[in-house]
């Protein structure tokens, strides 16, 4: 199986011809937004930096970059085996952000009790562009669909 270091190498590679493909296309995809460019790039420097699919090994790169918050992430090691659904290619990424979400929902409630206007605008901000939604999702997916497929293709 590639290291940690290897999927890391692949996946910051690959994003210049994925922002410079969307571009290319973006005329037959959608109509190019500066705004979603940008929400894809965040979620995929996210997701290859704090999400990778080894998120279930202690030892894993990104599980390490969490430093004191990756105590967050013991339960998910013990819920999901090292190369089941985490490495599940269209379920792996959905169980990440759902995690995330069950796992940070109080700290969410907290800030919306105290800066309401904040949580209203940004819920608003999504709900009025359902294209930020999947132009952050497809971020957040693509660097794992290329580390599984590595593994798949590296690991036999």
């Amino acid at each position: 199986m590639p290291s940690g270091r290897v999927h890391l190498a692949v996946e910051s590679g690959m994003l210049p011809f994925f922002l410079v493909g969307g571009m290319a296309f973006r005329e037959y995809v959608h109509p190019f937004s500066v705004e979603l460019f940008w929400l894809f790039t965040f979620g995929y420097v996210f997701s290859m930096t704090f999400l990778s699919p080894d998120m279930d090994l202690s030892q894993s790169v990104s599980y390490r970059n969490w430093g004191v918050f990756r105590l967050f992430w013991w339960p998910y090691a013990k819920i999901f085996s090292h190369r089941g659904i985490s490495h599940s290619f269209f379920f792996g990424t959905l169980t990440r952000v759902l995690y995330l979400g069950v796992v940070f929902s109080p700290f969410g409630v907290f800030l919306c009790h105290f800066y309401p206007k904040v949580c209203e605008a940004l819920g608003k901000w999504f709900v009025e562009s359902p294209e930020r939604i999947l132009a952050l999702y497809l971020g957040l997916f693509v660097p794992n669909a290329l580390h599984v497929l590595l593994d798949r293709w590296r690991g036999g």
